[in-house]
């Protein structure tokens, strides 16, 4: 997670500016001590890119980038604030490796950071789930 943080941190530049809730938010994954596992992610992907052609699944993405393994999966459900008691949300989750199942909340933050620096305009919808996440318990 620290060099995860980092790279974050050099991103966004000044801590002070940051929100009250994304300050909450490295502040509790600092004192985290886990191994994340980043995969390349589809960016924006999401269920309209998913078509059906000749009866046969059809996926479509231009953006691929490197994040947190949860990344395409956290954002299928974008407009979910509370994944964690998202239903169809959990049982996708159920085939991601343990140690992630383990410390989804953390994935889950992480990734928001990550989205809070590619789409800053969207800074409110995760802002919200930064702050519900960690408002609830582990």
């Amino acid at each position: 997670i620290k060099e995860h943080l980092e790279k974050t941190f050099s991103i966004l530049g000044d801590e002070k500016k940051m929100k009250k809730s994304l300050q909450k938010a490295i502040n509790f994954l600092s004192k985290k001590e886990i191994s994340i596992l980043n995969a390349p992610l589809h960016g924006d992907f999401a269920i309209e890119q998913v078509l059906i052609k000749n009866k046969q699944l059809l996926l479509t993405d231009w953006n691929i980038r490197e994040g947190p393994i949860v990344g395409d999966l956290v954002n299928l459900f974008r407009f979910q604030k509370n994944l964690l008691g998202e239903k169809e949300f959990l049982k996708l989750l159920s085939f991601y490796p343990e140690e992630v199942k383990k410390n989804i909340k953390e994935y889950i933050i992480l990734n928001e950071i990550d989205l809070l620096i590619l789409y800053p305009r969207r800074k409110n919808i995760f802002d919200d789930r930064i702050k519900y996440l960690l408002s609830k318990s582990h």
